[in-house]
């Protein structure tokens, strides 16, 4: 396993669209070969162009859509943009394991709470 916090160079790919859907839209990115970390949701950031991004990124299955296959996805906290092709992606701190919940509006509550604690993580000030 890799220790933190861990920065890759990660390539962007079409995702299902759920997360847009749910209010929650993030990137979906190819699972690079060196990444060895626990499944989970983690603190991280985005590097795009020289800056940046707060982002709370989910690596591993997705239960509550019963998808065992592995997923890497990033919710920018301040930012949005789906025509991003490559950033790096930093891995800061393990938030959570992943978990399966009822239904996708159990999840979202989840999620806003762990944007909350990823905030305080990151030192994230804005309102966003």
């Amino acid at each position: 396993m890799q220790s933190l916090p861990l920065v890759l160079k990660v390539k962007a790919i079409k995702g299902k669209g759920r997360g847009k859907g749910l209010g929650i839209p993030t990137l979906n990115f190819a699972i690079p070969q060196e990444l060895s970390i626990t499944h989970g949701v983690y603190a991280g950031r985005l590097l795009i162009a020289d800056r940046f991004y707060p982002a709370a990124i989910h690596f591993g299955p997705r239960p509550v859509f019963s998808e065992a296959d592995i997923s890497l996805e990033a919710y920018i906290l301040n930012y949005f943009d789906e025509n991003i092709k490559e950033c790096k992606l930093e891995f800061v701190k393990f938030v959570r394991e992943i978990r399966n919940f009822r239904n996708p509006q159990d999840m979202v509550q989840q999620i806003e709470l762990d944007v909350k604690e990823i905030k305080k993580i990151l030192k994230v000030k804005s309102s966003l």
